[in-house]
């Protein structure tokens, strides 16, 4: 088995370990040297704070769903980009701030929204945790 090794910090990213894999960019690009690497997400998260590379993704990203009729548009806020996917029937939110992406099935929007602090959901591989109230 390949190991995964962080391109910041040159260590093994562990099974257990959030992983952020950079997306394939064009050599011309100013985030090329990222291209096509595994990261942990903390080392993604120091890499963005010195040049901004949430704030380019989700530009790209909002600038491709704004062109796409498979998987439009929906809505952003800060570096969060949130397009449908009408032949699945769902929603994918690429969130470019903790640099993480997921798909919510439409049926389960309700009960999402109708969660209370410490509850939780099953969201097809992966699970919905409320941490806190926002209101």
């Amino acid at each position: 088995m390949n190991k995964k090794i962080c391109k910041k910090c040159n260590n093994e990213i562990l099974k257990n370990q959030p992983i952020f894999y950079f997306p394939n960019m064009p050599k011309w690009h100013e985030l090329s040297d990222l291209s096509k690497q595994d990261f942990h997400i903390n080392c993604i998260k120091d890499i963005d704070s010195e040049r901004n590379v949430g704030e380019i993704l989700a530009n790209i990203m909002e600038d491709i769903s704004k062109k796409t009729k498979i998987r439009p548009f929906l809505g952003r806020s800060g570096n969060i980009v949130v397009q449908a996917i009408l032949d699945e029937k769902s929603i994918e939110i690429f969130d470019f701030e903790d640099f993480v992406d997921f798909d919510i099935p439409i049926i389960n929007l309700e009960k999402i929204v109708q969660l209370k602090p410490t509850e939780t959901i099953a969201n097809r591989m992966t699970s919905l945790h409320v941490l806190e109230d926002q209101n």
